[in-house]
């Protein structure tokens, strides 16, 4: 019927669900035929910088500050990858796999950011003192 869909265009990142042509999962729909993209961090989103949803799959949340998935603790986004990356198991937030931003106190670490021989930081996270 008129308003009873029974397939899909495919090529506009369309999928049947119901008698509707949604948008598929990392796409929005701006009342076209083409679905359109969202920001590489949405699961789903309304318009490409506002995310609806995020995949917990890859280890992203919503940010209610920028709109968009970021990536949940002990986790770092690459600016480029949907999944993010573990941090070293000692950080609680980090910056890349070698480079502590917060420690998990609960876990009796602290933030240790002492110069190597080169004078270049390492920051990570240690237990504190009287814990191993």
């Amino acid at each position: 019927s008129a308003t009873t869909c029974t397939s899909c265009n495919a090529t506009a990142f369309r999928t049947l669900s119901s008698g509707n042509c949604n948008c598929l999962q990392h796409f929005y729909d701006n009342l076209a035929e083409l679905c359109l993209p969202c920001h590489f961090t949405c699961l789903t989103c309304i318009k490409p910088n506002a995310c609806t949803s995020c995949d917990a799959s890859v280890a992203r949340v919503i940010n209610s500050t920028t709109g968009l998935c970021s990536c949940m603790n002990m986790f770092w986004d690459d600016g480029s990858s949907q999944k993010c990356n573990a941090c070293n198991p000692t950080c609680l937030t980090c910056l890349n796999t070698l480079s502590c931003v917060t420690c998990n106190i609960t876990r009796n670490r602290m933030l240790n950011s002492t110069l190597d021989i080169y004078g270049v930081s390492s920051p990570f996270c240690v237990c504190l003192y009287r814990y191993y």
